[in-house]
């Protein structure tokens, strides 16, 4: 019923909680090495890891954030991690849409 209205408060969240680290500004250095193949699950995982656990959980269990386990990927979701919403700020400058995509890949797996 109001998994519409979820989704974006959940994908906001999880994006405000990225940043918690203070520095984020690997802009595509790390992320870049696999382009397709099997690996996006892995790499979905250790971008969650190294942009968003800190406010959302190591496993989306949610924390400062909300928990993300289990999020489909939408245009609004993805609208929101890479613009910001609420108090989340924007990841556009940070996260391909590649590497958006992988991260919404493994949190739907869980």
């Amino acid at each position: 019923m109001h998994n519409r209205t979820f989704l974006p408060l959940l994908a906001a969240a999880l994006l405000a909680g990225c940043s918690t680290s203070g520095s984020y500004s690997d802009s595509g250095g790390s992320n870049s090495g696999s382009g397709g193949g099997g690996g996006a699950s892995g790499n979905g995982a250790s971008l969650y890891a190294s942009n968003c656990a800190g406010c959302h959980g190591a496993n989306a269990q949610g924390g400062a954030g909300p928990a993300l386990a289990g999020i489909s990927e939408s245009n609004r979701v993805i609208d929101i991690i890479l613009n910001g919403g609420s108090t989340m700020p924007g990841f556009g400058g940070s996260l391909s849409d590649a590497d958006v995509s992988n991260i919404l890949a493994w949190l739907g797996g869980l």
